[in-house]
């Protein structure tokens, strides 16, 4: 499991509530519009997550270096 961010790109909170229910992620959202999520980066979550990336609703970002290592 890694531990990542996540960088919104739209302001469409139904649609961040929605994204974040289907992840389990955790319902705030930092200053730099920003939320933390643990996921494994593989399998059919992984693959989803990087297509709601490629639609431009959001970025991923991975915030702990130390576990690529």
């Amino acid at each position: 499991m890694a531990r990542m961010a996540i960088s919104w790109h739209t302001r469409n909170m139904a649609a961040i509530r929605k994204i974040q229910e289907r992840f389990g992620m955790q319902k705030k959202i930092s200053i730099n519009c920003r939320t933390p999520i643990d996921i494994e980066p593989r399998g059919d979550e992984w693959i989803l997550l990087k297509q709601i990336e490629r639609d431009g609703w959001l970025s991923i970002e991975n915030i702990e270096m130390k576990d690529l290592m």
